[in-house]
């Protein structure tokens, strides 16, 4: 048999066998680091623009209007209740659903009275 055969077999077996090494990591990492349930105050949202803001955001850009998805859905969290309208705090905590990262400062800023809101902007682009 020829080195190539060797090579060729050997690949396949990687490539075969790395999904099966994603799988393991991810639930590696969720056994590790749970995420937690939404809380009550969670919510999914679809954002939609028109055509004229898709044009305004793209035209800028090197990138085709096409190119821009004209809806997307967003993950928030608002804690508007109990709280001063005058007194504001915005998490901007990144994507991949790690908003439950700020669940501890959050409730800090609300229990001195602070609106709330935490989004996880996945998908945004």
């Amino acid at each position: 048999m020829s080195i190539n055969y060797f090579l060729f077999v050997g690949l396949l077996a990687v490539i075969v066998k790395i999904p099966v090494w994603l799988k393991e990591r991810d639930e590696a990492l969720l056994l590790k680091y749970p995420i937690p349930p939404m809380p009550s105050h969670g919510k999914l949202t679809t954002i939609t623009h028109n055509k004229a803001t898709i044009e305004l955001v793209a035209s800028p850009g090197q990138y085709p209007v096409e190119s821009f998805a004209s809806s997307f859905d967003m993950y928030y969290e608002a804690q508007l209740e109990d709280c001063d309208s005058e007194k504001n705090l915005v998490i901007l905590s990144g994507t991949n659903g790690a908003t439950f990262l700020y669940h501890e400062i959050i409730d800090h800023y609300h229990q001195l009275g602070y609106c709330t809101l935490n989004f996880d902007y996945r998908n945004h682009g």
